[in-house]
């Protein structure tokens, strides 16, 4: 049994705490909050990396397999790097961009062994636009997976832009980018390309000693021609180096030219389609460009009219001028007179054109540059005429008859007289022998004996015989 009074302790104990609990505490309604609220805070953080839901990727996480020498990818019998280097990516152009934005592919990680190739088109859509009408994407269409990809100019992980001198697209660089697959035979033989000495040549050229040699970044490379991501074939009308847009190519740099060559009679045609008609590399070729102030050049240029004017050129070659092109040293021939010394060369124009150097009020100052004392009856020389061209050339059509004729009745008459004389001595030496010696020995009796060449006057005839016989056969 209780003690008296216990009940009525206990009941008023029980009845003081039923009363704290709930009496209104301001503090333990300030902690309710504050849990609640905590648990808020945590459920809205984000999570750790071990913890990250699926498809978010951190650049961190692919280092920490892709910084790593060893680890490569075997394609075929060739075994390629996978390795990326935090600090070369973090200095590329694309350095504060997520891997995923270039591999989509990647969902989680691990990811699968075989990616989807990383896409340049989300952020560069209009060169990915212009590179899908080119002739490397159209090869890849068709299953070249040699043709050159974005990375296969601008690199992977390490790009720099283009200005850079470290870019591979860098100007100064872009030859030997681009030799990388054009200058390799066995691309080359592979997927037929088209001058794969073409890299060696430009390095030759004029161009590239002005760009590589004198550090003139002016001077034209690969794709200041070729384009850079719209590169086409030659056929292509649209191409740059089409026959029919050359003047445009060439003319961003040479304008001048262009211009004086757009009005000429050649461009005239090109005009109109004329596919005949020379254009800037026809006469200059593509990539090895030479200064045209050397021998070497002034030598070939005939060759290259003669493509299409082999007529004349034929009897040019006839001429003193042609002769003088053909034996001197080419390196020395730069003060002979070639084609376009009298024609003009970007300024070729019809000579009853006012503006030709062979218009009539022009032709004289023309060969007053090279013979400054010549007169107009000079300037009438006829460089390459056809003697037997009697449509073209009456007079000298007849002369060249005349002459002619008269050269083969003088050999011819004599020439049979000798042969005559010849066949009489031999036949009398063989049937009477006796009569022919006592003539010879008569002759030496009688009072007068002439001796017609002496020893030395011997030497001089075959001198100059050999000498003409040479002339005649140079045509000199």
């Amino acid at each position: 049994m209780l003690p008296a009074g216990s009940g009525q302790q206990e009941e008023a104990g029980v009845d003081s705490m039923d009363r704290r609990q709930t009496s209104p505490c301001p503090g333990l309604r300030f902690s309710a909050l504050a849990g609640w609220l905590l648990i808020f805070l945590l459920a809205a953080a984000p999570l750790p990396a071990a913890g990250a839901p699926a498809g978010v990727v951190s650049n961190s996480d692919c280092f920490a397999c892709h910084d790593d020498a060893k680890l490569v990818r075997t394609v075929g019998d060739r075994k390629i790097s996978m390795e990326v280097k935090p600090a070369v990516f973090a200095k590329s152009v694309h350095g504060k961009l997520s891997c995923q934005d270039c591999h989509p592919g990647i969902a989680d990680l691990p990811h699968a062994d075989k990616l989807p190739p990383a896409t340049c088109t989300p952020c560069h859509a209009d060169e990915a636009k212009t590179y899908a009408t080119s002739i490397h994407a159209a090869s890849r269409s068709m299953g070249t997976s040699g043709a050159a990809k974005c990375s296969d100019c601008h690199g992977t992980h390490d790009i720099v832009p283009v200005k850079h001198s470290d870019s591979p697209v860098f100007k100064m660089n872009l030859a030997t980018t681009c030799a990388r697959c054009h200058s390799n035979p066995t691309l080359a033989r592979e997927y037929k390309m088209g001058a794969p000495e073409a890299a060696a040549q430009y390095v030759e050229s004029i161009h590239a000693r002005a760009l590589l040699k004198m550090g003139l970044i002016i001077a034209p490379s690969c794709s200041d021609c070729h384009g850079a991501h719209n590169i086409r074939r030659a056929i292509d009308r649209d191409a740059s180096i089409n026959h029919a847009n050359y003047t445009q190519t060439c003319g961003k740099c040479h304008t001048g030219i262009a211009k004086l060559y757009d009005s000429s009679v050649h461009g005239q045609l090109l005009a109109k389609g004329d596919k005949r008609v020379p254009g800037c590399t026809d006469c200059h070729t593509a990539h090895q460009i030479e200064t045209p102030l050397g021998g070497h050049f002034k030598a070939a240029s005939d060759k290259r009219c003669g493509s299409c004017h082999a007529d004349r050129l034929k009897h040019y070659r006839e001429t003193y001028h042609g002769k003088a092109m053909a034996l001197d040293d080419p390196n020395h021939a730069s003060e002979v007179a070639a084609c376009y010394d009298c024609h003009g060369h970007h300024d070729v124009f019809a000579a009853a054109d006012p503006r030709s150097r062979l218009s009539s009020a022009n032709i004289l100052q023309t060969c007053q540059r090279c013979h400054p004392k010549a007169t107009a009856k000079f300037a009438e020389y006829i460089p390459h005429a056809n003697p037997l061209d009697g449509k073209h050339y009456p007079t000298l059509h007849l002369v060249f008859l005349l002459m002619t004729g008269l050269l083969l009745g003088v050999f011819g008459f004599f020439g049979i007289h000798t042969i005559f004389w010849v066949f009489r001595s031999g036949y009398l030496y063989i049937h009477d022998s006796k009569a022919f010696r006592e003539v010879h020995i008569q002759a030496k009796k009688d009072d007068e004996w002439f001796t017609r060449f002496s020893p030395f006057e011997r030497l001089l005839h075959v001198l100059v015989v050999t000498s003409f016989l040479l002339l005649v056969i140079t045509g000199m």
